[in-house]
Order: C-alpha cells, then structure tokens, then sequence
C-alpha cells in the first residue's frame, strides 16, 4: 500500500480527482482494494467496446463509435465513463436532447456526477437553451462550491452572456479555491 500512495502521491493531482483521493485515503488507512476493473467476461467485453469507441471517437462517421459505446453501456449498465463518452459522442453529431437523456442517467454519487452535469449544460446550450444550461450550472456552482470546475464552468457561460460582473464573481471563487501556489 505504502508503494502506491507514493506513487499516486507523485503522480496525480489529487485536488483535481476526488476518486483518486479516495482511493489514497483507503489505501493510506490500509483498508483493503479488491480489484474491480474486469470480474467477468461481460465486464470484459464492455471494456473492450468502450475501448474501440474512445479508439474510434475521431473517425469518420462518428456512428461506429456510437454504437460500440453504446454496446458498452449495455453491457455494462454502470460504466459512467460509457455514459460521458456517448453523451459527447451525440454532442459532436448535433443529438443534444439525446446527450442531455445520457448525461441525466449518470447518478449523483457518481464520481463523474460533476463532468456529467457540466457536459449536460453544454448541451442544452448547444440545443438553444441558453436559461436553462445557466440555471443548470448556477446550482450546480451552489451545491459544489468547493470545485473549481464548477465555478469556471459557471464563470465561462456567464461570459458568454456578456454577464461580465457575475462572470468575474465566478472565476475569482474559483481562483480562490486554487489559492497560493
């Protein structure tokens, strides 16, 4: 254990991923970490559609991606990175109310909770609905005031409403939170 605090320790910015800070924690109290990552051949498999639709992501057309990452989801109904990879998939082919519905399957206990409600503001902003992804990213900038992504996501959207004052208030949270180097 004390072998991969270290190494965790000197190569991850714990701050920025709390999943790796909680696998730190255990690790450093010495709880035990079972393995996870593949128990079965349909885990296998999912691993291995997701793999070749992150493989496929920048080809042309992005359809084979899609279903490969979707064949990922349903083999693996709690694979949250599926979930991101196919909600950003739909986004690149102007399927935002699609992306929004997969980005509104990842639970809020999920460790993707934040990315997954960011990416679904960006798509109801690309889908036209400029009130409701700010609406989404002020509650969001609320309920997580300790994240930075949050506020700059908020700070950025607010910018491009031309809200310069509110925009400046997020991005100095966010700046605050970084604190001194």
């Amino acid at each position: 254990a004390g072998t991969a605090v270290a190494l965790i320790d000197t190569g991850c910015d714990i701050p920025a991923d709390r999943g790796v800070a909680a696998r730190r924690a255990r690790l450093a109290a010495g709880e035990p970490m079972p393995y996870a990552f593949v128990r079965d051949a349909r885990e296998g498999i999912a691993e291995l559609f997701h793999t070749l639709a992150l493989a496929l992501r920048d080809e042309e057309p992005e359809t084979l991606a899609l279903v490969y990452g979707q064949m990922a989801r349903h083999l693996g109904p709690g694979r949250t990175d599926s979930a991101l990879l196919v909600a950003g998939l739909l986004e690149e082919v102007g399927q935002y109310a699609l992306a929004i519905g997969v980005y509104d399957t990842i639970p809020a206990d999920s460790p993707d909770t934040l990315e997954a409600r960011i990416g679904r503001a960006g798509a109801l902003l690309a889908d036209g609905r400029e009130a409701e992804a700010l609406e989404a990213l002020r509650a969001l900038a609320q309920e997580m005031p300790d994240r930075i992504e949050a506020q700059v996501a908020l700070g950025d959207l607010l910018r491009r409403t031309e809200a310069y004052t509110e925009a400046a208030d997020a991005y100095s949270r966010a700046i605050d939170l970084i604190g001194t180097p």
